[in-house]
């Protein structure tokens, strides 16, 4: 007897507009994570941590699981799997948005990420890049995406980041061992990967401008690093403004500028002090009155 289709098994249990819906994000599931069908809980858990960091609305992260819920029941249906890895998942919106700082990483644990080796010597060099801008500079992996070859200026060692609705613009100083990290880049490496004409300081494995799921692809690498913290870009940027803060002792408006944050209240947040200490220095920096 044949076998139903998981085309088939989406169509016939929902509307044409969910259906469509659901085989668009398991598509996108399955296309940008290997060996899915085979995902364990904790899987599923790491992919909905990635999606977090993309996707800040719960609503879309939702969306989205109840979409690899309907995979997963295919799976089930046509006797692939014999569990259901995230039947019970259930994404918790969070009121509290103070910075969890036991899953945040030491300087030196984000300085170890940049000794991670490639066997392709084009990648290995602009992983090191997108690291280095990440745990050097704090971007995000929305500005990494968004960065032009342009923005980088070695005689002056500084990237330019361009504003955005949540952050603000500004031009950070380069540590001295990006400097030739960047050149060999564009330079040699770059070139090498280049497939397209875009002007995009960061490409992708097929040679074109690189998306945020292939910046977070990159992290894949590190799971088993650091007791299993989960490592994504969205740690290491928070780990990276906590130590600014905590570890090098920097002034807070000095890190609100670093990090493009748009308020003082944001900053003071990464901070390691009681709440009627930063407070005061919320006051301090950016009085009410």
């Amino acid at each position: 007897m044949r076998k139903i289709t998981l085309h088939e098994f989406i169509y016939r249990n929902h509307t044409r507009q969910s259906a469509d819906s659901y085989m668009y994000l398991i598509n996108h599931f399955i296309d940008t994570n290997k060996n899915a069908k085979d995902f364990k809980y904790q899987d599923i858990k790491e992919y909905m941590l990635r999606l977090q960091d993309r996707y800040q609305n719960s609503a879309t992260r939702n969306t989205r699981l109840a979409a690899i819920k309907r995979y997963f029941d295919y799976l089930l249906f046509t006797d692939y799997r014999q569990d259901h890895p995230c039947r019970k998942f259930k994404i918790k919106v969070k009121k509290n948005r103070d910075v969890q700082f036991q899953n945040l990483l030491s300087g030196e644990q984000l300085s170890s990420l940049m000794n991670r080796e490639n066997r392709y010597v084009n990648l290995e060099s602009r992983n090191k890049v997108i690291i280095g801008l990440m745990i050097y500079q704090g971007l995000t992996s929305g500005e990494l995406i968004n960065l032009k070859v342009e923005d980088i200026d070695l005689t002056k060692a500084t990237v330019y980041c361009k504003g955005s609705k949540s952050l603000s613009s500004r031009t950070l100083r380069l540590e001295g061992e990006q400097i030739t990290l960047l050149r060999d880049y564009i330079d040699i490496h770059r070139k090498n990967l280049l497939k397209s004409n875009t002007q995009s300081l960061i490409v992708g494995t097929r040679g074109m401008a690189i998306s945020v799921d292939g910046i977070h692809s990159i992290f894949d690498q590190f799971k088993m690093l650091f007791g299993g913290k989960v490592i994504c870009p969205s740690i290491v940027r928070q780990s990276v403004i906590a130590n600014w803060l905590n570890e090098e002792n920097r002034e807070p408006q000095q890190v609100q500028l670093m990090a493009g944050h748009k308020w003082i209240s944001t900053t003071m947040k990464y901070v390691r002090k009681s709440s009627i200490e930063q407070v005061a220095i919320i006051n301090q920096f950016h009085p009410l009155g």
